[in-house]
């Protein structure tokens, strides 16, 4: 198509996380005893994820949860040094993590659920996920 995108093709880009990320996450993640059945990351699943705006800027702020009611999903948000995980909402960063998701459970913004997208659930995998905000 000489380099144009056909129809609902808004899209175009690739987020990804470096390994060496995710094993320090993991680190950082394992002081939480509650979590360790989940970790590391990617050897036990996962889902690493990130809220931005309209122009892809992170945005801080945001409460990520699940659509389902029932949920067992531990989410947890990067503090904007990147050296801690916190419970309340995402930093400047825009990044979260999801741990121990049930299988194509849905995910939001809280207050925006136009922004949902379902995360990965399997072992030996990372999955990512983007939630954009209006």
């Amino acid at each position: 198509m000489a380099g144009v995108y056909g129809p609902m093709s808004e899209g175009h880009d690739l987020w990804g996380v470096p390994a060496a990320a995710l094993s320090k996450w993991s680190a950082l993640l394992a002081k939480e005893p509650m979590l360790a059945d989940s970790l590391p990351l990617g050897d036990n699943g996962g889902t690493v994820g990130l809220v931005r705006d309209d122009t892809a800027a992170p945005v801080a702020g945001a409460v990520v949860q699940s659509v389902k009611a029932n949920s067992t999903a531990e989410i947890r948000y990067l503090a904007a040094d990147g050296n801690s995980f916190g419970v309340d909402s995402t930093s400047s960063n825009g990044v979260f993590v999801i741990l121990g998701a049930g299988l194509a459970e849905r995910f939001e913004v809280a207050g925006a659920p136009v922004a949902t997208e379902t995360a990965g659930s399997a072992q030996k995998a990372i999955f990512v996920m983007t939630l954009d905000v209006p």
